[in-house]
């Protein structure tokens, strides 16, 4: 197993902030989303790092990159221009800019691609970590929104896009491929709410139009980070010999 079938998973909650839907947390959210993205990576044979909860720390996560050394680095928290957040809304990779950071470690994320569900890091940290010789950057600028409203097509809309984007690099997608997918996921689920009189649909619209526009990739993408062929590469394969 090379560095390419590895991922190391910062996956913070916290009671943050109350909004009584699904669950009683925006931070669950994030980390129902990143429970299926673990899942399904350790089923496709991912050397899964999860740093979640009480471990999604500054400390451990810099253990973890350097140690485990990973090219696939998965954050759910809140953000900022030039920040990621850990558990309890701690400092857990930043540069130098708009929010506070004493210590700029990301340089850390050196040599990786990020994908990230947070606020506005696209902005200075994203592209602060692709000139740190960063291999790609899939994130969102400015916000990142989400409808809280219990449905399966409403709030689990989002954890299926979400972990819909970090799953298609899982399947051995390239870094373009996947924001492509991301692309016309949320395509899908706007045409989808287009067509749908419920009372939900303008909200839904608008939120998922602000997220399609805000999502952002940046540096390679080309990259990969598995070692191995997509499951459809390989079909196409296998059908191209028989």
């Amino acid at each position: 197993m090379t560095r390419l079938d590895v991922g190391v998973f910062a996956r913070p909650d916290w009671p943050d902030v109350p909004v009584y839907g699904r669950f009683e947390y925006l931070m669950d959210y994030l980390f129902w989303t990143g429970n299926e993205v673990v899942s399904y990576a350790r089923s496709m044979n991912l050397n899964v790092h999860d740093l979640k909860r009480d471990d999604a720390t500054r400390e451990k996560v810099e253990d973890e990159l350097r140690g485990a050394d990973p090219v696939f680095f998965f954050h759910a928290s809140h953000g900022g221009d030039n920040i990621l957040t850990g558990q309890g809304m701690s400092n857990l990779i930043c540069c130098p800019g708009l929010h506070p950071c004493p210590e700029p470690n990301h340089e850390v994320l050196s040599d990786r691609v990020i994908y990230t569900l947070s606020c506005s890091s696209a902005k200075e940290l994203g592209p602060a970590v692709i000139e740190a010789n960063g291999i790609s950057y899939i994130g969102y600028l400015p916000l990142l929104w989400i409808v809280v409203l219990e449905g399966d097509d409403v709030d689990a809309v989002f954890k299926d896009i979400w972990a819909g984007g970090a799953i298609a690099l899982i399947d051995g997608k390239t870094t373009g491929e996947a924001y492509n997918w991301l692309r016309r996921r949320y395509e899908y689920w706007i045409s989808y709410w287009e067509m749908n009189p419920g009372w939900e649909a303008p909200i839904m619209i608008w939120v998922l139009q602000a997220d399609l526009q805000n999502l952002k990739l940046l540096g390679k993408r080309d990259a990969r980070i598995r070692s191995t062929q997509t499951r459809v590469e390989s079909k196409i394969e296998e059908e191209v010999m028989s």
